[in-house]
């Protein structure tokens, strides 16, 4: 192969992973799975350049693989998020349209909003858990209890913060990704002990998606 062609190869295969975080669109409107449509357009590149699909193929994991050393570098990413997705596009699972490679969103999950949540309410957390299953909000629960709704959202969010924190000095998380997190924490937690859902089913990236009645016998 030329150099004129493997640069072109090399390009082409930049332009393809910097279109990655959009196809979702695309596949969307295909007939296929996100993988299957990325096969097909490999293939259908790899005639047009006049190379092999397994070349072309080796190219977009050597873009693939660059982006995410930029995005540590960024910071953006954690070394140990970054393993879990090289390992990924090292065994081939890099599809250019569906879901982006970007790093895992923090999720306290259910389970750490109810222990601080029972705590702060002087409830056990099977008390909470049957007090919202009857229909009622987190911000019902404790005026009944004879608690603010203003004290118990602090309850949450100091228990949150403290999560973040704990996850970004183990590595799970990196400083960037724990500014976004806490922009948009507060807003969460209120929405949550409020009863309010987060939109598209799932929360922002926050503690969790919300401890809203948990489902029954959970």
């Amino acid at each position: 192969m030329g150099i004129t062609r493997k640069s072109t190869l090399v390009a082409l295969a930049a332009a393809a992973v910097a279109v990655t975080g959009g196809g979702a669109a695309i596949a969307a409107g295909g007939s296929g799975s996100p993988a299957a449509e990325s096969t097909a357009i490999v293939d259908a590149t790899a005639r047009n350049l006049g190379v092999t699909s397994t070349q072309l193929s080796n190219a977009l994991k050597q873009a693939l693989l660059a982006r995410v050393d930029a995005q540590i570098t960024a910071g953006t990413l954690t070394q140990e998020q970054a393993t879990a997705i090289k390992a990924k596009i090292n065994a081939g699972e890099f599809p250019l349209f569906g879901r982006g490679h970007g790093g895992p969103g923090h999720r306290q999950g259910p389970r750490g909003d109810m222990t601080a949540a029972a705590s702060y309410l002087g409830l056990t957390q099977a008390e909470l858990r049957t007090a919202l299953q009857s229909g009622k909000t987190l911000a019902e629960v404790a005026t009944a209890n004879g608690k603010t709704v203003a004290g118990l959202t602090g309850a949450l969010t100091d228990a949150a913060k403290k999560h973040i924190a704990a996850d970004v000095k183990a590595g799970k998380l990196t400083e960037a990704q724990q500014e976004k997190i806490l922009e948009s924490l507060s807003q969460h937690i209120t929405d949550m002990v409020n009863g309010v859902r987060p939109e598209h089913g799932h929360g922002p990236g926050g503690p969790g998606g919300g401890m809203g009645a948990p489902p029954q016998g959970a």
